[in-house]
């Protein structure tokens, strides 16, 4: 179930399978970086495991012709929107649950420990091959490139949160990109469920 895709800017991108714990996710994708380094090896091509392409400026890569990128460009702050579709890397977990309770604690659990894990890994610290004013450039894009599309809720630790209140929050956000059999639009009109 494992799947290698290209991004926009011609990255590689593993699309891992569903694990049963942390322990296999990691295995699962030492196992994928270690291929890559030794196809690395054989063309003569190096790899840094960085949150942040740091050598090039924006206008220095070429994006594959996607209408979905062209789309993308219209959302939010447009230089760190564009950071975003060029050079950023990461890693993305889904989490499964049982329950709604379930559901809740582990939404919880990863928004309070989310700031922890982000200055562990806070890898980042260069913007076109100088020092970034950041110490996570990569993080600073994250949280400021469209504003409206990636807050927090503001009750998600509340001891009464509920799935309910969750699916609201999402539902209201703006909607950037639908894709309708495999062609990418743009919505034209915005909904608001309360």
């Amino acid at each position: 179930d494992t799947r290698i895709t290209v991004e926009g800017d011609g990255r590689i991108e593993l699309a891992g399978s569903p694990q049963e714990d942390l322990h296999d996710l990691s295995r699962e994708l030492r196992l994928h970086g270690n291929e890559v380094f030794e196809m690395g090896n054989v063309f003569g091509i190096g790899w840094a495991s960085l949150g942040q392409q740091p050598l090039h400026r924006n206008d220095e890569i070429s994006m594959l012709p996607k209408e979905r990128y062209s789309a993308l460009q219209d959302i939010g702050d447009p230089e760190l929107m564009e950071t975003m579709t060029k050079r950023l890397n990461g890693v993305t977990a889904n989490l499964s649950y049982t329950d709604e309770t379930n559901a809740v604690a582990k939404a919880q659990a990863a928004f309070r420990v989310l700031p922890i894990v982000s200055a562990i890994f806070a890898c980042s610290p260069f913007e076109n091959g100088k020092l970034s004013p950041f110490l996570d450039a990569r993080r600073h894009c994250i949280q400021h490139h469209a504003p409206e599309r990636t807050g927090i809720p503001p009750n998600i630790l509340d001891e009464n949160v509920s799935s309910r209140d969750w699916f609201l929050y999402c539902i209201n956000l703006h909607v950037v990109l639908v894709t309708i059999a495999g062609k990418t639009v743009r919505p034209t009109t915005t909904v608001t469920v309360g």
